[in-house]
């Protein structure tokens, strides 16, 4: 649950903290809790931890890097049409004196 809460939260160290924890836990199982009939789906839930965490984390990355890249791509723009705006009244004045 905790996990959980921490990969909705994008809180990717804290979710990594409890996926190592749940990972060895699951390597340290006695054989009595090896033993157990739901031990290799929570072994599994944790394998598919950690696919969970790294998809996501690399799903934010790219995320953080496209808004960025939109980011300087909107302003890069606006310098452009501020500049397009400036030599239009450039010629402007020039054509009236």
């Amino acid at each position: 649950k905790q996990f959980n809460r921490a990969l909705a939260a994008k809180g990717f160290e804290e979710a990594a903290k409890y996926l190592r924890r749940a990972e060895l836990a699951v390597q340290k199982a006695t054989e009595v809790t090896r033993s157990h009939p739901e031990f290799e789906d929570a072994q599994e839930a944790v394998g598919q931890g950690r696919v969970r965490l790294e998809r996501d984390a690399e799903r934010d990355r790219v995320e953080r890097r496209n808004a960025a890249i939109n980011d300087l791509m909107a302003k890069g723009k606006s310098v452009v049409d501020q500049a397009n705006t400036q030599r239009q009244l450039q010629m402007a004045l020039k054509l009236y004196f």
